[in-house]
Formats: structure tokens, C-alpha cells, sequence
């Protein structure tokens, strides 16, 4: 069995149209800062850079708890309804799906563009203990036939240039 926190080669190097020319923003192995955070029902561990300061990192993507990931989860965690499937999208460290994943979801799949997010989210999952999560390189607005009970998503727009 291949280890769940190992980098996956295939999303890194993944020439796809989708995905066609979008580079690391980011070095993932040099996010080496594991944290918490701590939910009523118990902790979720997440893997970051350790300047998590995003007013001075605002040229970087998913490297770090940004507030809106970290409110998102503890709101999902307090209004929580039970499904069997959930899509964090954009999902940067991942803490979002991590957390879907710690209240019993049986289905988690982790996207974002940026392969280097993907390999937070992998550590993170293999940091938790946690099975049936899934991580795809993709872009936004492309078909899919895959469908989900739930579909979170934080900070998806980070830099007011993109708007």
C-alpha cells in the first residue's frame, strides 16, 4: 500500500489541459510546521508553513491557515448533518476537508490547482489517521460527472487582483 503522505508524482507532474502550465506556488516539503485545531469532537492536525501571517504572505496560495479555512471548520464541526460525500475545493492545507473527514465522512476528496496544496492535504490526512479521501489536481468550471453531498470551499478568491 503506497503511503498516504508521500508526494503523489502523478499530481505534481500531471500534464493535463486543465491544468496545463500552473506551477507549485509554493515548496510543500518545506512545510514542515504541523498544528492543531482544536473542534469539540476532538483535534485536526494540518500541516502549514510555520509564518502563517497572510497579510504578508499574500503572494502564496495554500501554505497556511488562513482565518476564513479555520472559521469554515469549526462551522461545519458545529452544524454538522451527517453525508456520505464531501469536495473541498481549492483546498490549500486541506483543513476544511480534515475536519469533514474527523466528524465521520466515509468520502473526502481534496482540489486544488496547485499540486504542492494537494501534498498538505495528503500529510495532513496521513497525520490524522483518517481513509476514503481522495486528492485531484483540477481546474474550476470543467465538466464532471463526479457528484458530492456537500461541496466546501474557503478563501477560493485570496488575492483581490483575481477579482
Amino acid at each position: 500500500m503506497a503511503d498516504p503522505a508521500a508526494p503523489n508524482d502523478s499530481d505534481a507532474a500531471e500534464e493535463d489541459d486543465e491544468c496545463e502550465g500552473v506551477a507549485y506556488m509554493f515548496d510543500a516539503a518545506a512545510a514542515t510546521e504541523r498544528r492543531s485545531l482544536a473542534l469539540a469532537h476532538g483535534a485536526v492536525y494540518y500541516y502549514c508553513l510555520a509564518d502563517d501571517d497572510a497579510a504578508t504572505t499574500h503572494h502564496i496560495s495554500g501554505h497556511s491557515a488562513w482565518p476564513a479555512a479555520l472559521t469554515l471548520a469549526r462551522r461545519v464541526a458545529e452544524c454538522w448533518t451527517p453525508v456520505n460525500s464531501v469536495l473541498e475545493l481549492g483546498c490549500g492545507c486541506g483543513i476544511v476537508g480534515l475536519t469533514c473527514a474527523s466528524l465521520g465522512c466515509p468520502r473526502v476528496a481534496f482540489s486544488d490547482r496547485d499540486g504542492g496544496a494537494l501534498d498538505l492535504a495528503r500529510r495532513g490526512v496521513a497525520a490524522n489517521g483518517f481513509g476514503g479521501c481522495t486528492f485531484d489536481r483540477r481546474a474550476w468550471g470543467l465538466p464532471s460527472e463526479e457528484r458530492f453531498e456537500l461541496v466546501v470551499g474557503s478563501d477560493l478568491i485570496y488575492d483581490p487582483g483575481v477579482v
